[in-house]
Order: C-alpha cells, then sequence, then structure tokens
C-alpha cells in the first residue's frame, strides 16, 4: 500500500527526502561551525592551529618562490639565447638594425603596441649591440633586466602606466602565438 495525500503525491517519499534534506543541512552546519572555530584559534598567537596555520603560508610562499625563482632562470637563458642571435645577425647584417622598425606592421600591431616595441628597442639596444669594434657579447653576468619603457602622458601613477606597457606586450605576445598557431595549421 502507498500511502498518497489529498493531491495525490507520495507523503513516504517526500518524507524521505526532507530527512535528506535536513541531514545535508545539519552537517553542513556542523562542518562551518568547526571552520568559523579554527579561523578564530588560527588568529590567536598562543594557539597552535595559528603556529600550524603560519607554517603552512610559509610552505605555500617558500614554494610558490621556488616556482617563480625557476621561470626566471628559463627567462633569463631564453633572454640570453636571444640577445646572442641578435647579435650573431647584427654581424653579419648591421644594416637591417636600421630597417627593421619599419618591417612592423599596422595589421599585426596597434599604434601603442608598436611605440611601446620601438621604446623598449631604445633601452635595449645599447646593452644588446655592443660596439662591433670592441667585442660582440654581452657581458658575463645578466644584470636586471631593464624595467619596460615608461610613458610619460602626464596622467595617472607610474604603476599604472607601467600595467599598460605590460599589457601591450602581452597584446603583442598573444598575436604572434595566434599567427604562429595559423601557420601551422595552413602549412601542415
Amino acid at each position: 500500500m502507498i500511502k498518497q495525500d489529498i493531491e495525490g503525491k507520495l507523503v513516504e517519499f517526500e518524507n524521505q527526502e526532507f530527512e535528506r534534506q535536513q541531514e545535508i543541512y545539519a552537517k553542513k552546519y556542523k562542518e562551518e561551525k568547526s571552520i568559523l572555530k579554527e579561523q578564530e584559534k588560527e588568529i590567536d598567537p598562543d594557539d597552535i592551529s595559528h603556529y600550524k596555520h603560519q607554517w603552512l603560508l610559509t610552505i605555500q610562499n617558500y614554494a610558490r618562490i621556488k616556482m617563480l625563482e625557476k621561470k626566471l632562470t628559463t627567462a633569463r637563458e631564453i633572454y640570453q639565447k636571444r640577445v646572442q642571435k641578435i647579435q650573431s645577425h647584427y654581424q653579419k647584417h648591421p644594416e637591417h638594425d636600421k630597417e627593421w622598425l619599419n618591417y612592423l606592421s599596422k595589421i599585426d600591431y596597434t599604434e601603442a603596441q608598436i611605440e611601446c616595441i620601438r621604446n623598449g628597442y631604445e633601452n635595449l639596444k645599447q646593452e644588446i649591440l655592443i660596439d662591433n669594434q670592441t667585442t660582440n657579447t654581452v657581458a658575463a653576468s645578466l644584470p636586471d633586466i631593464p624595467s619596460p619603457p615608461k610613458i610619460s602622458s602626464g596622467e595617472g601613477s607610474t604603476e599604472e602606466n607601467e600595467n599598460k606597457i605590460m599589457g601591450e606586450w602581452q597584446k603583442i605576445s598573444k598575436n604572434k602565438k595566434r599567427k604562429a598557431r595559423r601557420y601551422k595549421n595552413t602549412h601542415s
């Protein structure tokens, strides 16, 4: 026999569903309550939970530092290889140094991106293209990579300007990746 209410719904099924929902809510309430207690303990500098929490954060930060150091090392190595390629090419064809900026297409880059590339070139030119008559190598130890060129528009803070420039560099990188994929897809 299956019990039904006046509207014909299954009473037993609804009761089971209601009880299941109540258990779920009770479980969530207990979990949230224990989380709040743990958070209160983490704030108290005399509690072991505070000590545990600080260790966990420290380990997490250390792992992040190591990961970023590895990325920085890799980026420096790639930078060094590209510098050597530029220097090698410059030895063979110094005339290309005067012409390459004219090959930046307005189809591929915006005016702001082209200006950003020009500024970056001007900042790095002295470091990368050392006088051919004296030596053709970059300094033995690479100093910190110079910061991106600053926009002198008179508006906003230096940090805002640097963020604009970095955004432009990211757009440039995305365009190159997109073009490489298109080229690969059409020529494979």
